[in-house]
Order: structure tokens, then C-alpha cells, then sequence
């Protein structure tokens, strides 16, 4: 009877061990890579951004400006279907991908500060939803050398268009000369590439 415990212990013992191998082995093996489950895989990015991604060789610093306490305060229908999680995801997509180079500040600029005199200063569109609140939901991609590029605002309705205009913002910031963009995808978010001809 004795050996029988004995026995049933040592199986007990031995299978924790082997769960405890697999998930080291698994964290190794697996440690950074993210899955994307999903629909539609709307937080992967296109093999055009990471290659663009890929490349940067010098730091940008995205400032995200978006109106969190007033849209909390806002219609039901402004707080659901702002696209401000959707944003936000994707933009630490990039940042995930950039290999360090790009950072992300999210900013809710309150009124009478000096965050909602940055978005003023920056062109970021405004809506006033009440006489004290007002709605910014915009983007500012600011170079090693202090140059700005301006996501004015997030249109819900151009969802689809996202990855596109994100890519092109980042790549402008690192080559301020004017690119020539090739789209080669029936949606022309699923790969972006960007030719390097400078006009003369």
C-alpha cells in the first residue's frame, strides 16, 4: 500500500516537473512574440509598415492627444465609437515594431492647460461638447530633429485607412523629402511600399 502512495506521489511529482519544463521551454522559445486573435487580425501590421519599421535608424516621439475625461462625459454614442482603443492599439503596434525608435505619450488635454495649448499650437481639430469641454482625438510625430507631422484628427469612418496614414506620417517624419507611394493590395492598408525618389 505504502509503495502504491509512494508510487502515485512520484507520478504527481514527475508530471508537475514536465508542466513546469514545457512552460520554460515555451517562455523561451515564444518570449516577445504577441498573437493576434482578433477578427480579421486588426491589430497586425502589413509586411509594408515593418519593413518601413524596420528601417528607422533615429528616434520619433508620437504624442497622442485624446480627450478621455470629456469623452467620458460625452454622448454614449461619442465614448462608443471613437476608435480610440483601435488607435491606440495599433499605434503600440508600431512603437512594438520600431525597435525602440518610436515612443508614445497618450495625452488628455484639459482645458486651460498647457497639453490643450500643445494641441492648439499643433492644429489638432476641436469640437466643443459643452460650454467647458472641448473633444481633441489627434497626432503628432516630432523628429530627432524637432520637425512635426499632424494627424489633425481620427475619423471612425476611416478606420479601414489607419495602418495607411500612420505609415505614411512615420516615414514622412524620417524623410522630409517627398515620397513617391506605391500601394500593391486590392486594400491598400494590407502593404505599403515607399520608394525613396526624391523630385528635383
Amino acid at each position: 500500500m505504502k509503495n502504491k502512495q509512494n508510487e502515485n506521489l512520484a507520478i504527481i511529482l514527475m508530471s508537475i516537473l514536465s508542466m513546469c519544463f514545457l512552460i520554460y521551454i515555451g517562455n523561451a522559445i515564444f518570449q516577445g512574440a504577441k498573437i493576434d486573435f482578433t477578427q480579421e487580425s486588426l491589430y497586425s501590421l502589413s509586411s509594408g509598415s515593418e519593413n518601413i519599421l524596420a528601417k528607422l535608424n533615429s528616434p520619433i516621439k508620437l504624442k497622442l492627444y485624446y480627450s478621455k475625461t470629456a469623452a467620458n462625459k460625452g454622448t454614449e454614442g461619442l465614448r462608443k465609437f471613437n476608435n480610440y482603443l483601435y488607435v491606440k492599439n495599433i499605434l503600440k503596434e508600431f512603437r512594438s515594431h520600431s525597435h525602440n525608435n518610436i515612443t508614445l505619450d497618450v495625452i488628455d488635454p484639459r482645458p486651460d492647460t498647457d497639453e490643450e495649448e500643445d494641441a492648439k499650437v499643433y492644429g489638432l481639430r476641436k469640437f466643443n461638447l459643452t460650454e467647458t469641454e472641448i473633444y481633441y482625438f489627434g497626432l503628432v510625430a516630432i523628429n530627432e530633429s524637432g520637425g512635426e507631422k499632424v494627424i489633425e484628427f481620427f475619423d471612425p469612418a476611416e478606420k479601414e485607412n489607419l495602418e495607411y496614414e500612420l505609415t505614411k506620417l512615420i516615414y514622412s517624419s524620417v524623410n522630409p523629402k517627398k515620397p513617391t507611394i506605391g500601394v500593391l493590395s486590392s486594400e491598400k492598408v494590407l502593404l505599403v511600399i515607399f520608394l525613396p525618389i526624391w523630385r528635383r
